[in-house]
Parts: structure tokens; sequence; C-alpha cells
């Protein structure tokens, strides 16, 4: 046992013991104190501290306390260590503690002592932190101490503290290089442990294991790589690994086919849309790097495609060593047998994006998409100029006349167990719904876009036997537009089949067609079908004709099939060669393999129309913001001008009946007076002047009733009802007005957006109006001669006191006549003309209300358009800025939509020893 293991375990006191001491250990150290003591230099810290010892395992701690704390010599750094143990046993902890951090020391293995001794009172007075902190020093310190490692890791675990646990794990597999360490560290991170920890900090722990182990160095890789996968921390991890990978020594490694397949699928997900293209530049040419370099070269296509996709979509990103290894060796793959169903999923993956952002394909697009997708029909692409034969033979194959002229538009025939005519354009698609003559629809022109395939299905045994169906283009001659069919419906083609006229066979025209399909479309089977033979009628040029078309056919395309035949002369036996030519040149192609291609050319287009549908929409978005603004400038004028007629009717009509009211009025002011005055002949000297006023009031009273009903309120009636009339021509002016003005707009809108009908309901109620106020009144008595005036008061004085003396009568008679027949009646007249007209005045000024109800339709209609006006513009301008803000998203995400075709076309393309060539293009 060495001497700091004596130390440490409090056993130096047995280097006191010997054969020749015997008995108790106190009693030994006590003789040989004493006996120390008697010398004249005497050193009695070595025995102190042996007897400390003694105490201490003795369980009497002061004693102990007392014998080391007088110990001076170099054993003091330990004495104070044994003191606060003893505290810590006496339970004295915090004074253990002060002790324990007073010592000052260069001896590791003490320090770790003491360092122990603190974790262990940390941890039992619950302070956490500083038992981390001890525990973590005693590692540090003296990492090979006995356990010290084990009680850590132990501890770490207990409370859960993976962040510290890993750190343990790392730092003694690197410097133990434990395979046992790294295991441990697997362990915690395949239980999700290392998610909280930045990446870089198991750099140089994957150095060290890739060193020691390949094998655990994938998995320690793997697990890192699961962990962080789904984590914000993904994208720094990616950059750590691909810097560790380009670390390693370059030795040949072990298959890794787990990272291998974890590159695959990070580099899939990292171009799923998850990530903006800035990000992805940062880490992805590494990732291609990495991973083209530990792929196998066998199952390396996936891998080769990704680098020269995304070299194409950034050039000279990519190590040129690895894009000169990839170049070279894609052509030495095997082929993908998940090509389909994965091109199938990013078709998928691209309709439900679309979708998701209020985008979508076109019908016709879509429509080229389903046929695509069934497998069940080998599609045969009829190609021909015009005059070629090519009706002719459509007839001779199918065994009935259904096209009698040039083919007007794009059609095509397919079986099916009862008639059926689809017509599918770019803006939708048309069922016919009723049943048609057939020869009708294919011969003559109808009323179609240009861009509009005719989908026919019909019963016909020979398209169910062979399992065809036929696209019929129109024929061409010189025509780009009928070219531009032909290279269209290539994307839906399995096999083309170029129809021939044997008087003028292979033409330059047709030749140069010919050399336009392969150059776009290298890969689809091209046939050949010489029609009109029975027009030659020397057998031995026929032959000759036939076989120098052949032969400069097969200089272009070499295995192209050549079918010579005659409409005219039709036997059985040229059409059981038909039978067999079509089942020949549909019998050699993998349809499930083949349409992948297509399937593709369909991605590529459905990205194209997506990016033009993006400009597309933003356009129209600015369209309607400007026009809905100039809508808003129209709808302002027409609500001025419905403002300006509602004013200005309401000033015709309004003065028209103030002009018939005045009327009245004067008529009034005229004749009431006259009327007033014309009661003096009713006044005899032999009148009852005590009572004659009384009754000339009333006289009066009964005049004035009468002449309103009779005379007044028929005329009124009269006049108002040609106001009435006149009234009515205005407001059918003015319907007639804003008739031409809703039509206007309607034509702007394109639909009955306005109706702007005015309430004509006025005019009855006007009407009604009319008749109650002119039908009959009761007018209010008035006091004409019942005034207190001073004529009228002297008058009537008079005739009480003097009536009754004959010679007064003849005075009184004559004042009295004089006085009503020379009164001005002003005031009375006025009062009873105030009265009359008073409710048609109150009419009159009901008149500006009225007329503003007989206008609120159609000016509520305007107001209700410019709120609509103002939303859509609203709405609009909303959605133009978030397209704005988007528009550089959505755009990245159809250009990493891009990146995947182009791997899978990489991918096909290799297979087929194609190097860089397009597969089916349509011209813009």
């Amino acid at each position: 046992m060495t001497a700091e293991n004596q130390l440490s375990k409090k056993t130096f006191f047995e280097t006191y013991l010997s054969e020749e001491r015997t008995g108790h250990p106190i009693k030994v150290l006590g003789d040989l104190f004493m006996e120390e003591s008697g010398k004249d230099v005497a050193d009695l810290s070595y025995i102190r501290f042996a007897q400390g010892e003694v105490y201490f395992h003795n369980k009497d701690y002061e004693a102990a306390i007392f014998k080391w704390e007088h110990i001076s010599n170099e054993l003091e750094p330990w004495a104070k260590k044994n003191v606060g143990d003893a505290y810590y046993e006496l339970g004295l902890l915090q004074t253990a503690i002060d002790t324990y951090k007073s010592i000052q020391t260069d001896n590791l293995v003490l320090q770790t002592e003491i360092a122990l001794q603190l974790f262990s009172i940390f941890i039992e007075t619950d302070k956490q932190e500083l038992a981390i902190k001890y525990i973590k020093k005693a590692v540090s310190l003296n990492p090979d101490y006995e356990n010290v490692t084990g009680i850590a890791k132990r501890f770490f675990e207990e409370r859960e503290d993976w962040a510290n646990a890993i750190e343990l794990a790392i730092e003694e597999g690197i410097r133990t290089g434990s395979i046992e360490w790294f295991d441990t560290l697997i362990g915690y991170i395949e239980k999700g442990y290392s998610q909280a920890i930045h990446p870089d900090y198991f750099s140089n722990s994957l150095l060290v294991l890739y060193q020691l182990d390949e094998e655990r160095f994938e998995k320690l890789v793997s697990a890192l790589w699961r962990d962080y996968e789904n984590e914000k921390r993904f994208i720094p991890w990616i950059k750590c690994i691909n810097e560790v990978m380009k670390k390693l020594d370059g030795k040949d490694h072990r298959i890794w086919n787990e990272l291998t397949q974890l590159y695959c699928d990070s580099y899939l997900e990292a171009i799923s849309g998850k990530y903006k293209l800035k990000e992805l530049k940062t880490f992805m040419p590494g990732l291609l790097e990495n991973w083209v370099s530990i792929v196998q070269s066998s199952k390396a296509l996936s891998a080769y495609a990704a680098v020269l996709s995304w070299n194409e979509l950034f050039p000279s990103s990519i190590d040129q060593e690895i894009l000169m290894k990839a170049e070279r060796e894609i052509w030495d793959c095997k082929n993908n047998p998940h090509i389909k169903e994965d091109s199938l999923a990013l078709f998928n993956t691209l309709i439900k994006w679309a979708e998701h952002h209020h985008l979508s394909i076109g019908p016709k697009l879509q429509w080229f998409a389903d046929e695509v997708l069934n497998f069940s029909t080998h599609s045969i692409l009829l190609v021909g100029a015009s005059g070629s034969g090519k009706s002719t033979f459509i007839n001779t194959v199918l065994g009935e006349e259904l096209f009698d002229a040039p083919t007007l538009r794009v059609i095509r025939l397919s079986d099916g167990e009862e008639q059926r005519v689809k017509q599918i354009s770019e803006f939708g698609v048309y069922i016919e719904e009723q049943p048609m003559d057939l020869y009708q629809y294919i011969n003559y022109e109808i009323h179609q876009h240009k861009s509009t395939v005719s989908d026919v299905v019909i019963p016909n045994g020979f398209l169910k036997k062979h399992r065809i169906s036929l696209i019929d283009t129109p024929g061409f001659k010189g025509r780009r537009d009928h070219r531009e069919d032909v290279y269209e419906y290539l994307a839906l083609a399995d096999s083309v089949l170029f129809v021939l006229d044997a008087n003028e066979p292979f033409t330059t025209q047709e030749r140069e067609l010919l050399l336009q399909m392969k150059e776009l479309a290298p890969n689809i089977p091209i046939h050949f079908v010489i029609t009109k033979l029975d027009m030659i009628y020397n057998k031995q040029e026929v032959k000759m004709i036939v076989d120098d078309a052949y032969t400069r056919i097969l200089e272009i395309v070499p295995d192209a099939k050549v079918l010579s035949i005659s409409s005219k002369y039709e036997n059985i036996h040229q059409k059981q060669e038909i039978s067999k030519f079509f089942s020949s040149i549909t019998s050699r192609i993998n349809l499930s393999d083949e349409r992948t291609e297509k399937l593709l050319f369909i991605i590529r287009k459905t990205i194209h129309d997506l990016l033009e549908k993006l400009v597309q929409m933003e356009e129209g978005f600015k369209e309607t913001i400007n026009w809905n603004e100039q809508m808003l400038i129209k709808l302002d004028e027409a609500i001025h001008q419905v403002d300006h007629l509602r004013k200005e009717k309401i000033r015709v009509l309004q003065n028209r009946f103030y002009s018939r009211k005045e009327e009245i009025a004067v008529d009034l002011r005229k004749n009431i007076p006259q009327l007033l005055k014309d009661c003096s002949s009713l006044i005899h000297e032999d009148s009852n002047f005590k009572t004659l006023h009384l009754e000339l009031n009333e006289e009066m009273n009964r005049r004035i009733q009468r002449y309103v009903q009779d005379s007044i309120l028929p005329r009124f009636y009269r006049l108002l009802q040609e106001w009435l009339a006149d009234s009515k021509e205005e407001l059918m002016q003015s319907k007639g007005t804003l008739d031409e003005m809703a039509e206007s707009f309607n034509l702007l809108y394109g639909e009955e957006k306005l109706k702007l009908e005015c309430d004509f309901r006025i005019l009855d109620d006007w009407s009604r109006d009319i008749n109650r106020m002119t039908a009959g009144i009761q007018m209010e008595r008035e006091n004409i001669l019942l005034r207190f005036t001073p004529s009228q008061f002297l008058l009537k004085s008079a005739g009480k006191l003097f009536s009754a003396i004959p010679q007064n009568k003849n005075i009184l008679y004559n004042q009295y006549k004089k006085f009503i027949a020379t009164e001005d009646y002003k005031e009375t007249t006025n009062s009873v003309t105030s009265k009359l007209l008073l409710q048609f005045e109150l009419f009159e000024k009901a008149i500006e209300r009225d007329i503003l109800l007989f206008f609120s339709g159609p000016n509520n209609e305007l107001k209700a358009l410019v709120e609509e006006a103002h939303l859509a513009i609203q709405d609009q301008q909303q959605q133009l800025d978030d397209m704005s803000i988007n528009r550089e998203q959505y755009q990245e995400q159809l250009s990493l939509f891009e990146l995947r075709l182009r791997q899978y076309e990489w991918m096909i393309g290799a297979t087929k020893e194609i190097k860089n060539q397009p597969l089916v293009y349509l011209e813009d």
C-alpha cells in the first residue's frame, strides 16, 4: 500500500506497529510519544497524526481533532483534511466545509478526496449545483481516481442531468478510448437526451470513435442524426457532420448502409420546402458531397442525380472532383425500382402544394396527367401531312366510316361500352350530355378554342382488342399551329404513327417534322404507314417507292416499322397485317416504365404553368384593383349625377306645385273680400240691428264655406291632377336616365349588377293625399264681424242703442251697408287662405322627402357597389401584398420541385444512357 493510500484510508498509524511493538495501537503510540518526548529534538507530528487516526477509527473525534490540529510538517494538509472528516462525522457540516476549503495542497489525490468530500456534503444538504461543481472538479483533477467517474456517472443519471452525463461520456471516451464510454454515449443519444446540446460538441468524439470502431461511429452518427432531424438544430447538425466527414482519413471504410440512407432521407426532407434556398445553400453542397463519398457505386443513382441536378440549379457549388465522379459513374448505376412511385409522389405533393396556396393546374393538364397515369391503354399519336390519307387509314383501322374530311382538331379515340364525347381545353371540361351524330361532330367545324381536344369514346372491337387509343392531329401543310399540336401531344403518346402518301413519301417537310419529334421526344417509338398504294399501278414502282422511303426512314429511326396499305382494296389479309402491325408496335413497350418519363414531363409542365399562373395572378390582382378604382370613379360620378337629378326634380316639382298653390291663393285673396262685401245686400232698413252683426257673420262664413267647397277645391283638384301628371312624366324621365345608367354599368360588369329601380309608390301616395285634401273641408268659423275693432264696436253699440228709434234706423242702415261694402276684409282673407292652404303647404314641404325616397333605391344600390368596390380593392390589395411577400417563397418552392424533377430526369436518362437529354418539352 502506498503512502497516499495509507493517508487516504487513515492507516498511517500501522507503520508504527510491528512484531516487537505489540498491544493496542493507543498504548503503542502512547509509549512512542513518551519516548520521542524525551529526546532533545523531538518530532511529535507523525506520532500525533497516527494517534489522531486511531482516535478517529474509535470515534473519538474530538481527541482526533486535537491531535491533528498540532501537525506542522508535510502531513499538515492531510491532517486538515482529516479534521474536516471528523467535523463531518460530528455533524458539523459547515465547519467541515470551511476546513476543506482552507486546505492548500498540490497533491492530486488529496485534492480529489477533498472535492469528493465536499460533493458528499452538498448532496446531503441538497445543494445540487455545488455538488455538480465538486464532482466535476474531482473528475477533472483526477479521472483515474478509484471509481470517481463511476460516481459521477451514477450521480448525473440519478438526477437525469443528461447534459453533464453526455459531457462525462464524451470526455472519458476521448481520454480513455474506451468503447464502453462510447456505448454509454450512444445509449444516451438513442434515448433523445442530446437535443439540447449543440451538434458541434460531438465533433471530436466522432473523429475519435471513427478511429476506434467504424461500426460504432456509424451507430453514433445515426443516433445523433435521428435525434436532431426534426429539431431546430438539424441544419447545425448537417453542417457538423459534413465537416466531420471531410476530416476522415479517406481510407476505405466499411459499407455504411444506414448512414447512406440517412443522407438520402435528409436530402429529400431538406428540399421538401421545409427550408429556404438561402439556408439550403449553406449545407446542401456538403451533404451531397459526403453522400456521394460514402455511397456504394452500384446504389449511387439517386446521389449522383441529386448532385448533378443541384449543380444545374447552383453551378460551381459542388466540389469539382465529386461532380466529375457523379457525371462519370452515373451511367453505370442500377435502375431505381421506385422511380415511378417517387415521381407520382412528387406530382401529388406538387398538386397538394398548389391547392394549399389556391393555385390549380389547368383542366387540360389535369386530363393529361390522368391519361398518363392510366396504364391500361397504349396511346398512339397519328401524324401526317394534309392529304396523306390519314383519315382514311383511321376508318380502315376502326372498320367504320367516321372520317370523311381532313381532321380539323385533335381527336382522341378510345374504346368504351357507351359512346361519350368530352371536350377538354384550358378553360374547362365539357361533356356532351345528349347522344350526338359522331360523323357530323368529327367532320364539320364547330366553334371551339384552338387548344381544345375532343375525347371520343366509342364501342370498337379493334381498339379494345389491342388496348389502344388513337390521337388524331390535324394534317400539317406549312401551318405551325398544326405542328404545335403534334409536339404537344407527344407527351401523351406511347408510340407515334407517321402516315405517308405513297405518291410522294417522306418529303422534306415530313423529314423535318420527324427530326423535330426525335429531338423533343427521343425515346418515343416512331413507326410509319404508307397509304394510297392503289393509286400506283406498277407493282415494281410500288416496291421501289416503299423500299426507298424505308431506307431513308431507317437513317433517322433505325428500329422503325413500316406498314404499306391500300385503303381502296381492303381484304382479310390486309386487315390481318394491320392487326399484326399494331400488336408488334405495342407489345414491346412497358407502359409503366415509359409513362414515368411522361409523368415527369407533366410535372415540368405543371411547374411551368404554376410559375406563369403566379405571374398571371399578380397581374390579375393589379388589373382587378385598377378596374375597381376606375369603377369607383364612375360610381362616384353616377352618385353625383343621381344627386343632381334628385335636386333638380325636387326644384322642378316643388316650383310647379307652388305655382298652382299660389294660383289658388290669388283667387282666394281676390274673391273672398268681394264675396263678403256682397253680403251688404242682406242689410235692410227693417233689419234687427241689434243682432245684425251676428247674422251677417254667420252668412259670411256660410258663403266662404260654399265658395271653398264648390269652387276652390274642384279647381285645386284639377290643378293638382295636372301637377301629378307632370310629376309622373318628370319621374319617368328620371327612370329613363337611371335605366341607361344601369345598362351602362351592367355592360361594364358583364352581369346585371344594377337595376336602379325607383320608388313610384310616391305617385300613389301623392294621388291619395290630393284626393283627400281636395275632397272636402270644413272651414273653421271666422270672426269676421265679431272682432273688437273701433268701427265694428261703434256699429254694434249703435245698433243696440238706437235701433228702437225709427228715425235712427235709416242712419244705421246706411252706415252698416257702407261698412260691409267698403271693408277690405284683408285679415279674414289671409286667415281663410292660410288655414285652407296649410295642409297643401305641408304637402309641398314633404315633396323633397318623397323624392328622396323615390331615388333612395338607386342611391343605395350605387353606394353598395362603392362599398363592394372598396372591399374588392382591399381584398385584392391584401392578396397582392401577400403574394409579393410570398413570391420568393413560391418561386423557391417551385425551384425545389424542379430540383427534385431534374434528379428523376437524370435517373431516368442515366438508365437509358441518354446523357443530358431533356425528356419531352413543349415549345413555349
